[in-house]
C-alpha cells in the first residue's frame, strides 16, 4: 500500500509538472503578425499555402488604379517575414492568379488568366523556381472561344500539371475543360466535360474545383438546366462530374432536381471508398428575398444521390 501511494504521488507530481511545462510553453509560444503590401496600391489576398521549406506562399493581386491589375506572389519564411515577391503582368497586360501549387523540388506553378492587347482573357500557367525566378510561362490562347481561364489545378503523380478551365463559346456547347501540361510546359491534351453532346438540355455551367479520391477525379460546380420535360426555363443546380483515371467522363450529377432544390457546389470530400460528400450553397428566393444555406450533398461512386442536409446560419452561431 505504501509503495502504491508513493508511485501515485510520483505520477501525480509528473503529471502536474507536465501540465505546468505545457502552460509555460503555450504562454511563451511565438506569435507574429505581418502586414504585406506597398503604399498607394491595393493588395488582395486569394490563397495561402505552406511551401516545401515550411515558409508560406501568398497568392494575391496588386492594383495601382483602373486597368492596372497584376498577379502578385509573395514568399515568406516560417515566421511570416517576406523573402521575395514577384509580379505577373505589366500595364497594359492584366493578370489574375487563381491557384498556386509546388512540387517536391520546390518549383512553383501558377494558374490564372492573362489579358494581352485585347478584351479577352486566356488561361495562363507560369513556372517559377524556389527563388521566384521564372522558368517558363504558357498562354493557352484559343481562337475558337471568346475567352477562357483556369479555376483550379493539381499536380498528377507523374509530375504533369492538370488545370481545370472555363472556356465558353457562342453556343455554350463545350465549356468545362481539363488541360494537361508537362512539368516543362509542353501542352499534352485537353478534354471537355458535361458537354451538350451528351446533355443537350444543359445551359450555362462551370466547374469550381477538381479533386482526386483513389481512382476517381471529381469536378464540383454548377449547371443551369430545366426540369425534365420542361425545357423553357433553366434552374441553377449543383453539379458533380465523375472522371476515371484515364480522364474519361463517367457520370454527371445535377443535384436536387427531384427535390426542387437550387444552388451551387464548391467542393467534395470522400467519406469512404464508395460514398462522397459534396459541399455547397442552397439558394432559396421568396418574395424577392434571397436566402443561402450551407448544403451537404451525399452521392456514391456511381453518380447516384444518397441524401442531403441543409444547415442554417443559426446552427453555426449568431456570428456567422
Amino acid at each position: 500500500g505504501n509503495l502504491f501511494f508513493l508511485y501515485f504521488c510520483n505520477m501525480k507530481h509528473l503529471i502536474l509538472t507536465f501540465i505546468a511545462s505545457l502552460l509555460i510553453l503555450c504562454l511563451h509560444a511565438q506569435k507574429w503578425q505581418h502586414t504585406i503590401g506597398y503604399p498607394g496600391t491595393l493588395e488582395e489576398g486569394r490563397e495561402l499555402i505552406e511551401h516545401y521549406d515550411h515558409g508560406y506562399l501568398v497568392t494575391s493581386s496588386r492594383s495601382a488604379g483602373s486597368g492596372d491589375h497584376r498577379g502578385w506572389l509573395v514568399k515568406t519564411d516560417i515566421n511570416g517575414n517576406k523573402l521575395w515577391d514577384i509580379e505577373l503582368g505589366m500595364n497594359p497586360d492584366v493578370v489574375f492568379i487563381y491557384k498556386t501549387l509546388y512540387d517536391n523540388e520546390g518549383y512553383i506553378y501558377i494558374f490564372g488568366l492573362i489579358v494581352q492587347d485585347t478584351e479577352y482573357d486566356w488561361p495562363l500557367v507560369v513556372k517559377l523556381n524556389a527563388c521566384g525566378e521564372k522558368v517558363w510561362c504558357k498562354n493557352l490562347y484559343n481562337p475558337d472561344f471568346y475567352y477562357g481561364f483556369f479555376k483550379d489545378a493539381m499536380l498528377l503523380d507523374n509530375g504533369d500539371l492538370l488545370g481545370l478551365a472555363y472556356f465558353p463559346d457562342e453556343t455554350q456547347y463545350d465549356i468545362i475543360f481539363l488541360f494537361c501540361l508537362s512539368p516543362d510546359g509542353e501542352y499534352k491534351w485537353k478534354k471537355s466535360y458535361a458537354s451538350k453532346a451528351n446533355y443537350p438540355d444543359f445551359a450555362q455551367r462551370t466547374g469550381n474545383t477538381i479533386e482526386k479520391f483513389g481512382d476517381t477525379y471529381i469536378i464540383s460546380g454548377y449547371v443551369y438546366s430545366p426540369y425534365p420535360g420542361n425545357p423553357n426555363h433553366a434552374f441553377l443546380r449543383p453539379m458533380f462530374i465523375g472522371i476515371d483515371e484515364e480522364f474519361k467522363e463517367k457520370w454527371v450529377i445535377e443535384y436536387g432536381i427531384s427535390d426542387s432544390l437550387l444552388g451551387k457546389a464548391e467542393g467534395a470530400i470522400a467519406i469512404n471508398d464508395t460514398l462522397f460528400l459534396g459541399v455547397g450553397r442552397h439558394r432559396f428566393v421568396e418574395n424577392g428575398t434571397e436566402d443561402q444555406q450551407s448544403w451537404l450533398m451525399f452521392f456514391d461512386a456511381n453518380g447516384n444521390e444518397r441524401g442531403y442536409k441543409l444547415l442554417s446560419d443559426s446552427q453555426f452561431g449568431p456570428e456567422i
